[in-house]
């Protein structure tokens, strides 16, 4: 963080202009301004999740999922930490 801040601070002692300034800031604050802009295809997000739970559970994810918190819980018991 103190580096990110020297960095800024050390752009904003080179600049000249305004526009240069803002675009130091927007640099820092936004790397991929295409994630502020998302265009939806599909708003229903109740039936995604749903349709993405009874996937899970077809394919036979959830099992992994069980018995791998169960062989984790075991590992964790085991080690000790």
């Amino acid at each position: 963080m103190i580096l990110l801040l020297h960095g800024l601070a050390s752009d904003l002692a080179s600049t000249i202009h305004w526009g240069e300034w803002l675009s130091v800031l927007n640099a820092y604050h936004f790397p991929d301004p295409s994630l502020l802009a998302q265009q939806v295809n599909d708003p229903d997000m109740l039936g995604r999740i749903q349709r993405a739970w009874t996937t899970f559970v077809k394919t036979g994810q959830i099992w992994a999922l069980i018995i791998g918190a169960i062989l984790g819980y075991v590992f964790r018991g085991i080690t000790g930490t």
